[in-house]
């Protein structure tokens, strides 16, 4: 088994980065960002018609 096998099996393969977001990177996090709030509306406007209590 090699080392980065290993490390993976242990949850230590890749460590997270240390500096600021690449441009890519950023605009990923943001396009992310959007989809994730555009799903939270769309199923807190199914909750509040449906009379569904968020939880």
């Amino acid at each position: 088994m090699s080392v980065r096998a290993l490390l993976e099996r242990l949850g230590l393969g890749r460590r997270p980065p240390t500096g600021p977001l690449t441009t890519a990177e950023q605009t990923t996090a943001d396009e992310l960002e959007t989809r994730t709030e555009l799903a939270e509306s769309e199923r807190a406007e199914h909750d509040h018609e449906h009379g569904a209590e968020a939880e």
